[in-house]
């Protein structure tokens, strides 16, 4: 037994950390007060080389592919890929956050490793805080991986305004155009055009909320007025159909 001891305390101070674990496993008996403390840490550390080599024979960190941006209740394309070193199947699960709260999920089909798959998702309010995650997941061991981000802006685009424009006009005299819109989820301006090459914009206003601009012309013709819509994102609507507003000289 003496013998024994004194064989463990050479070959640890010789190579504490090249001694293979299996060898570690061996040591874990009584050996003795005076080295029991460095053989557990030893041990302990053996223990550590194992699990990192589990740890690597995991799935890849999947890769996304998708929009960064995109528009709201629309659905939107996402693409995930990973690798396996065990070359076993994998699933992906994919996870869709909404401001910051976990709004769905799905898993996969298993797949061969390197497989690209594709989903869909629609958002459905706006903002920056929306993303979706992935990570895989090994049909075997049921090894997963770590998890993937894509963060993902979601806007809304406020509808066409309607406008509402007198169809006749006299020279020098004001009249009134009228245009109003609907965002469900910010405010909007107004962007209105004379068809003179004047424009006015607004300021933001509720959205439904119907905004009036009084306008005059001094050279008798036929005007061409339009009118577009901006959300406080930053996101312009179409032009409006054109209103004619045929301007004459009044007596």
């Amino acid at each position: 037994m003496g013998l024994y001891i004194v064989a463990v305390v050479i070959l640890f101070l010789l190579s504490p950390h090249a001694i293979a674990c299996d060898s570690c496993k061996s040591m874990e008996g009584p050996v003795g007060p005076a080295i029991s403390d460095k053989l557990s840490s030893t041990v302990q550390s053996c223990k550590g080389l194992e699990a990192s080599r589990f740890s690597l024979d995991r799935p890849s960190r999947p890769i996304i592919q998708g929009t960064s941006i995109g528009e709201v209740n629309k659905r939107l394309p996402f693409e995930a890929v990973a690798s396996n070193p065990d070359g076993e199947y994998i699933s992906y699960v994919f996870e869709w956050w909404e401001n910051g709260m976990l709004s769905d999920s799905e898993s996969t089909g298993y797949v061969p490793p390197d497989t690209q798959v594709t989903t869909y998702h629609a958002w459905h309010s706006t903002g920056t805080n929306n993303f979706v995650r992935v990570k895989a997941k090994e049909i075997r061991t049921g090894e997963e991986s770590f998890w993937s981000y894509k963060y993902v802006k979601i806007y809304s685009i406020p509808q066409i305004p309607t406008v509402y424009a007198p169809s006749s006009a006299c020279t020098r005299r004001t009249v009134t155009i009228s245009a109003q819109t609907i965002d469900n989820y910010n405010d909007v301006r107004y962007q209105y055009e004379w068809g003179d090459g004047r424009t006015v914009t607004t300021g933001l206003l509720r959205s439904g909320q119907r905004n009036s601009q009084w306008v005059s012309w001094n050279i008798p013709k036929t005007y061409l007025v339009r009118v577009r819509a901006q959300n406080s994102q930053g996101m312009w609507s179409d032009w409006s159909a054109a209103k004619r507003v045929v301007v004459r000289n009044c007596k």
